[in-house]
């Protein structure tokens, strides 16, 4: 019963699929191909993942999830079993057995793709053996035992730290027996079936199976069933050692069973070392085995400890027992008595584990990979971008054959030469945020902004957040019947109802899971509702995070927190809260009526186009084509003096900074002068700088050195140069790309396109005169610290019809005045709290590339989104 218990528990909160922890991706397939996972190569739990991904249910990914909660069920049944062996009473070893299964570290193992539930379950089977055996007598369950053993030496190789204790158990037991020549005989033949399921890693190697164990002869097979890759892992077997690291093991183990356990345990150890001393030394000479190798060996080590915690669990049980029979007239109560205190224990773990280790609804990873493998175009290349996120995409790739029939190389080395490879032989080629933020530093110009993918139908999105999640949704009338039509508004998941008839402008806030949701919708008008911070969301528990208002009118809906919009389309919109009122994301549906793929460090990048490097040497380079976009990118060669730039501008002065990059910067060293000084003439001489008519019609200009250091740096003008000169004095010479960020802005929907605050690439679109961007309930904003505060926004005539800055002051009469390269536009009155503010923008006003957005408020105002539409109709 309480294995089924378990089972039921972990089922429920499985992982759903591939999931982004640690081993876990590539343990979901390595058993389907009948790989090699790291060393030793686990060929046990290569071959029964294998066997048990066979089964014909849910997906493969899920499969070898519940492989581990099958196995973690076991290791409950296997213990209360041994605790029976040892005649406690089987009320208690339930309890006990509860408690175990609900630990957090034991739970977390029960529900994901890993080695360690596996190797609990053998080595608790083991154990039951093993006392069964001195119970009966019987020596086929002695080999039994050894059998059990042997199969873990092909699993997991620290079972050898439990060998010591069995070996002492089974001389103390029967040692005539355990000694005899035929016993020992049999027991090294098992060991070498053991020991031979690492035929297995040679095999397949020879036969060309992907792994990360390949072992073509037997000297490499040795290393890798000895663990030498792991050298550097383990600590100095010293005194010192034992001291600084015990305490912290110890502290891991105490943690995963409570204080009234580890109570228990020592109540079990003063009783066994009274009474069944053979017991006792298995026991805790199993435990010493296992925290010694947790002790010494730095890793996962809550994984390590797993036998340790089974048997610490014995320990407790025992004692409790013991303790429940010192007087026979309360016998039976004493025992229910000492099963209730451990029912306590294991109702505390389900209370306080249950979120943490409830894995049900981490469902993204596996839609973005699903996504990814199909919505990337054919004939695509996808690099090479670390362990866990390669290791995702070769699930997709070995486990699920999704790149198969439509020719996407992956996962390709992350470097230079395969990307101009790969890009001469006409594929696309995309790469993670960190590889194309690395590539990029070497003139390969990846998009900035996330390539799109979609998540699925809002309904799946819905469903996949967890019970109590807040939700806001607003459709407008214009789109509501396309919507229906489409089975887009699933009203039903947050408590809500589809409005009668269709040409309806809606407006709802529910809760998953919840039951009737606050609605409106009106067939002819503006429509709305509203959540007040703190206050219950209709009929349910749940309270609103905060002030939410959805509202929509024929051609536009709305959601927004506070005064602040934080989404507005011509499209159904959705915000969405955790159910501890974390705001987790806002979006408009496409125009498919589909959820588009919120962005995340999984969002991968495009290649757009290859640079030209521009070499920068004795001679001054002209570099104001390539410094148009506002920045640019140095790359600077070792033991030579630094390039010195000269940016001038007539409008308005540049503020230069180096952004982040793959090396360390000192901070630039910059001059401001004015056109036609003595100083600046001085300075063009030493730096042998020859003036041209741009830099000599300039009014702000700047001298900007590197850092001396060798390396690559993104350099931000803080505006658009009018001009940009450049030189290095000797050696061999720089070179300098410009970065092309046209198309970089979110796309809201086809007629709208946004400068999201808060999306790190976006602060390379604000330029002069504001502080780092800063963040509240209603998300990123960032403040003016200049009377003229400047936005560059990529453009073209016809694109940018309208430009819309969402701003927040706090007084009302003010005013602010906007200049788009140069052109002034009229001023509007800013209002207290947040507000919209759109002109109409001169066609005249806009060129093609990036343009300058001047804001003059009379005060510091906030600046939250920006968005530019082509039509006169955004708002």
């Amino acid at each position: 019963m309480a294995g089924a218990a378990a089972l039921v528990l972990y089922a429920v909160t499985l992982a759903p699929g591939l999931i982004a922890i640690e081993d876990t991706p590539k343990f979901q397939f390595v058993g389907k191909i009948l790989g090699t996972a790291h060393p030793p190569g686990y060929p046990f739990y290569v071959v029964a993942s294998h066997l048990f991904g066979l089964l014909p249910i849910g997906n493969l990914a899920w499969r070898i999830n519940l492989f581990s909660a099958v196995c973690a069920s076991l290791t409950v049944v296997f213990m209360q079993l041994a605790l029976l062996e040892m005649g406690v009473a089987p009320l208690i070893a339930m309890f006990a057995g509860l408690g175990l299964a609900t630990g957090s570290a034991f739970w977390f193992a029960a529900t994901i793709a890993e080695v360690y539930a596996l190797h609990g379950a053998v080595v608790t089977a083991m154990i039951w053996a093993l006392l069964r055996w001195r119970r009966c007598g019987q020596s086929r369950w002695f080999f039994a035992a050894i059998a059990a053993f042997s199969i873990g030496l092909g699993h997991h190789t620290s079972i050898v730290t439990i060998g010591p204790a069995v070996a002492v158990f089974a001389i103390a037991v029967a040692p005539r027996f355990a000694l005899r020549p035929t016993t020992v005989a049999a027991i090294l033949s098992l060991f070498a079936l053991g020991f031979s399921q690492y035929l297995f890693v040679l095999v397949r190697t020879r036969q060309g199976a992907w792994g990360e164990s390949p072992a073509s002869n037997v000297a490499e097979l040795f290393d890798i069933v000895r663990g030498a890759r792991w050298t550097a892992y383990v600590a100095p077997i010293t005194l010192n050692t034992i001291i600084t690291r015990t305490p912290g093991v110890l502290s891991i183990l105490a943690r995963e069973v409570s204080p009234t356990v580890v109570a228990a345990a020592l109540a079990g150890l003063v009783v066994m070392s009274r009474r069944d001393r053979p017991a006792l030394c298995l026991v805790v000479g199993g435990m010493a085995g296992v925290l010694g190798f947790s002790i010494f060996f730095s890793g996962q080590t809550e994984g390590f400890l797993q036998p340790a915690v089974v048997l610490l669990w014995v320990l407790a049980a025992v004692g409790l027992d013991r303790l429940a029979r010192v007087d026979s007239r309360i016998e039976r109560y004493s025992i229910s008595g000492a099963a209730l205190l451990l029912a306590a224990v294991a109702a505390w773990h389900l209370s306080t584990n249950l979120e943490a280790r409830d894995l049900s609804h981490r469902r993204f990873d596996m839609r973005y990979f699903d996504a990814l493998s199909q919505q990337l175009p054919s004939h695509s290349v996808l690099l090479a971008e670390d362990f866990l996120v390669d290791r995702m995409v070769l699930y997709e790739k070995l486990g699920e054959s999704r790149f198969d029939d439509r020719d996407i190389a992956t996962p390709v080395a992350a470097s230079a030469e395969s990307v101009r490879a790969y890009s001469a032989r006409g594929y696309n080629v995309f790469a993670f945020a960190k590889t194309a933020a690395l590539l990029r530093m070497e003139g390969l110009e990846f998009d900035q902004a996330m390539w799109p993918l979609e998540y699925g139908s809002l309904r799946r999105y819905l469903e996949d957040q967890p019970r109590g999640t807040v939700v806001a949704i607003a459709i407008p009338a214009l789109r509501l019947g396309a919507v229906i039509a489409e089975g887009a508004a699933p009203l039903d998941v947050i408590g809500g109802h589809i409005p009668l008839p269709s040409w309806s402008n809606l407006a709802a806030i529910g809760v998953v899971g919840g039951p009737a949701a606050l609605q409106s919708e009106a067939e002819k008008a503006h429509t709305s509702v509203f959540a007040g911070r703190s206050l219950a969301i209709g009929d349910t528990a749940v309270t609103s995070p905060t002030d939410i208002l959805a509202e929509a009118v024929d051609d536009r809906a709305t959601i927004r927190v506070g005064a602040r919009e934080i989404i507005g389309s011509q499209q159904p919109v959705v915000a969405l809260w955790s159910p501890h009122g974390a705001f987790i994301n806002a979006f408009a549906l496409n125009a498919a009526q589909r959820v588009p793929m919120p962005d995340s460090p999984l969002s991968v990048r495009r290649l757009r186009t290859i640079k030209t490097l521009v070499p920068v040497g004795p001679s001054s380079t002209d570099l104001t084509a390539e410094g148009g976009s506002g920045h640019v990118v140095i790359r600077q060669p070792a033991g030579v003096p630094p390039i010195v730039i000269y940016a001038g501008r007539r409008a308005r002065a540049l503020a230069p900074r180096v952004f982040a990059g793959p090396v360390p910067v000192e901070p630039l060293s910059i001059q401001e002068f004015t056109a036609g000084s003595r100083e600046l003439s001085d300075a063009l001489t030493r730096d042998g700088v020859v003036v041209d008519t741009g830099l000599r019609s300039a009014v702000h200009i700047d001298r900007i050195e590197l850092p001396r250091p060798a390396g690559t740096y993104h350099l931000g003008f803080g505006g658009i140069p009018d001009v940009v000169l450049a030189r290095a004095s000797s050696g061999e010479p720089a070179s300098v790309f410009g970065l092309d960020l046209s198309d970089q802005l979110e796309p809201i929907d086809g007629n709208t396109r946004r400068l999201h605050i808060a999306r790190d690439h976006h602060q390379l679109f604000l330029a002069s005169g504001w502080s780092p961007v800063s963040a509240d309930e209603t998300g990123g904003f960032a403040i003016t610290t200049l009377a003229d505060a400047e936005v560059l926004l990529p453009c073209a005539p016809g694109v940018c019809g309208t430009v819309t800055f969402q701003m927040w002051s706090d007084r009302e009469g003010d005013a602010v005045a906007l200049e788009v390269n140069g052109t002034r536009l009229p001023a509007q009155s800013l209002h207290p709290d947040w507000h919209s503010y759109r002109w109409d923008l001169p066609p005249d006003s806009i060129k093609m590339g990036m343009n300058s957005f001047v804001l003059k408020p009379d005060r510091p105002a906030r600046l939250g989104d920006v968005q530019v539409a082509s039509g006169a109709k955004a708002r």
